[in-house]
């Protein structure tokens, strides 16, 4: 989730350098642009079956209280190496060209 604020502060001044109105958003109302983003394919992986909150949905964000607009991110050229417990660190490997 770091990463995304990183991130965020990156897609923010793009966006206000473009001088495109736009908002930067990971729910159901995020951009398409957004959903097929790598930052966001990297830091949502998985995260749809995720429950952390026994009163929220699976997918539930807790720093942005709101469910994320793609439950189901799917990996094309890289695959998920390591995820800690509490998911801070992940550590994605590229895929094998045959794969």
């Amino acid at each position: 989730i770091r990463t995304v604020q990183f991130y965020r502060t990156f897609y923010e001044r793009k966006i206000k350098s473009s001088g495109i109105n736009a908002e930067y958003r990971v729910d159901g109302r995020a951009s398409q642009t957004m959903l097929d983003s790598l930052m966001y394919k990297m830091c949502y992986y998985r995260y749809g079956e995720v429950t952390v909150d026994h009163r929220q949905p699976p997918g539930f964000d807790r720093t942005r209280e709101s469910v994320i607009g793609d439950r189901d991110v799917q990996l094309k050229y890289i695959e998920e190496a390591f995820t800690t417990t509490n998911w801070l660190v992940r550590i994605y490997k590229v895929k094998e060209a045959n794969e």
